[in-house]
């Protein structure tokens, strides 16, 4: 539908070739050859996608970084290293560790019996941490 309104003004849409070596012009690729141009395109627009992906919210940039691998932008090892180590970084931010004197003294004096059950460490609440406003 957007096509034919364009159409019917007399606007022709315009195919912009990503790696189309003359659009790298920096002084310091001026000695490389088109292959090698095409190649440092290649790199440029992945590193951008990548930093795209890493200014999305959670749920969002999943997606995404999903949808570049099915236009196999991404392959999958960079598709499975960009997930594990967005879900890692968000789960260490969400929950740090607890470290705290108390925690580890309540643990130390703790039973036997306590060794044989799973500690649970819960994250220091907001009013624990000191915060700069």
């Amino acid at each position: 539908e957007l096509l034919s309104k364009f159409a019917a003004a007399q606007v022709n849409p315009i195919l912009y070739d990503y790696f189309d070596p003359t659009h790298l012009r920096d002084q310091r690729h001026s000695a490389l050859t088109d292959s090698e141009k095409v190649m440092k395109l290649q790199t440029i627009f992945k590193n951008n996608l990548m930093r795209s992906l890493s200014f999305m919210r959670y749920p969002t940039c999943h997606s995404v970084a999903k949808f570049f691998h099915r236009k196999e932008v991404l392959t999958t090892t960079e598709l499975n290293s960009f997930i594990q180590n967005r879900k890692q970084q968000q789960i260490a931010q969400t929950f740090p560790s607890n470290t705290t004197p108390t925690a580890v003294a309540a643990r130390s004096s703790s039973s036997t019996s306590s060794s044989q059950e799973a500690v649970v460490q819960s994250p220091p609440a907001a009013s624990d941490t000191y915060m700069q406003l």
